[in-house]
């Protein structure tokens, strides 16, 4: 076994140079790899999870391969397992090849087993460790285990993996949301006529804005914020977060509503916490539960986004469009950016679950079951910990990190007030101020 190994790294100083010197100072972290057998038949279990089948490596292997169109001049594979999808495109392709690792461990105890050499050998292949990697490749196939097991060094393109592969889900979702987004943009299409459009916010403010979400950090953030809206700054609050301001005597200058779910909308924004409101503006858009802006006392504004589902609307209402890419932060970030916002700090922003809380306290839509949760997934926070997440939390978290490098600092600066939830690129940290 010795020896297998040592004639796998030795090919591969010698044709990859860089990734050979990764492995050497590569130090063995948590992963647990188990060898296991039936039959004929071999793989690895990593951290309690099956790397391959047991039954017929090679004919799941195939059926990955098998789907990948056959004039790709290049294609991607994620995950190295134990290289059965890359043994079917090296024996079967004249395509460039991209192998990413992602995880050492996996692949040095694969590297002890089975001799690669013959596969390594094809001048069509390229081998990469996926610390530095930041753009999905098309078309790809992907070792899931592999993926979701990925070094910490990785942690940040197993994300942009995941969220390639959960897209056509989300599209799908969203999609069979449709009836009821133009459900919704009837209701409120008396609203969208009459109502003030969102560009007239823009570049009226150059000070300090909060964005509040409804995280658990905001928990231990509310004399902050209050001291930071007495001092000047604007508060820009997502519909989840109003209540539990407003029990804290912070109202928020303006409310973003995004959900057209009225059952959890109305038990946010119901009609007796509009009605302690004294200044508060709403922004909402044609999907948004017709119910909250029809209850409104104060001015309104309506703002779109580049859906296409809002494209026949746009020809007979023009409004401006706010970001939106899942989540109700990102328009509420969209927004502090188009005041003119030099400034925005972020409160109860997670993008996961610390302390295994959902929300933070007295908001209705709580989940209690994060840990148990079976698509869960583990994430950095500002303390270097792992925390709880969910897939799509990654993805508007990836979303808004892309929309955040729009944006050279000294033209708008980020900051997070609390380190509990997940370290987001391009973000610093307000005790760091």
């Amino acid at each position: 076994m010795g020896d297998i190994l040592n004639d796998n790294l030795n090919y591969i100083k010698n044709r990859w140079p860089g990734l050979f010197s990764k492995l050497e100072r590569h130090k063995r972290n948590v992963t647990k790899v188990d060898y296991i057998e039936r039959e004929n038949q071999f793989t690895l279990r990593v951290n309690g999870k099956q790397l391959t089948s047991l039954y017929d490596r090679d004919k799941e292997a195939r059926l990955q391969v098998g789907s990948l169109p056959e004039n790709a001049e290049e294609i991607a594979i994620y995950g190295f397992a134990l290289g059965d999808a890359l043994a079917q495109c090296v024996s079967k392709s004249t395509y460039k090849i991209r192998q990413y690792i992602f995880s050492i461990d996996t692949f040095l105890y694969a590297l002890k087993i089975i001799n690669y050499i013959p596969i390594f050998s094809d001048e069509k292949l390229e081998l990469i460790y996926a610390d530095q990697a930041h753009v999905i490749s098309t078309p790809f196939i992907v070792s899931p285990v592999c993926v979701s097991e990925a070094d910490s060094d990785c942690i940040n393109f197993r994300d942009e993996v995941q969220v390639a592969l959960a897209t056509p889900f989300i599209r799908k979702k969203f999609a069979e949301s449709s009836e009821m987004h133009l459900e919704q943009i009837s209701l409120n299409y008396k609203h969208i006529e009459m109502d003030a459009d969102i560009s007239e916010l823009y570049s009226t403010y150059d000070g300090n804005t909060v964005v509040v979400g409804a995280g658990p950090s905001l928990d231990s953030l509310y004399s902050k914020i209050k001291s930071y809206q007495e001092n000047g700054s604007i508060v820009v609050a997502a519909d989840s977060a109003v209540k539990p301001l407003m029990k804290q005597g912070i109202e928020p200058d303006y409310i973003i509503t995004l959900d057209a779910n009225k059952s959890i909308i109305n038990r946010l924004l119901d009609i007796e916490l509009i009605n302690q409101l004294t200044k508060a503006k709403l922004i909402y858009f044609p999907v948004s539960s017709e119910q909250v802006a029809s209850n409104w006392n104060f001015r309104r504004y309506c703002a779109y986004t580049d859906f296409s589902i809002y494209d026949e609307l746009r020809k007979k209402i023009m409004h401006s469009n706010l970001f939106v890419s899942g989540s109700v932060i990102h328009p509420a970030i969209d927004l502090a950016v188009k005041l003119g916002s030099k400034q925005i700090m972020l409160a109860g922003c997670d993008f996961s679950f610390p302390n295994n809380k959902s929300h933070a306290d007295g908001i209705i839509v709580q989940n209690n079951n994060v840990v148990s949760h079976p698509s869960r997934r583990e994430i950095i926070n500002g303390r270097s910990e792992y925390v709880y997440t969910l897939p799509n939390f990654i993805v508007y978290l990836r979303d808004l990190e892309r929309y955040i490098k729009l944006y050279k600092p000294g033209h708008v600066n980020f900051y997070n007030m609390s380190r509990d939830g997940a370290v987001i690129a391009g973000v610093s940290y307000s005790d760091g101020i």
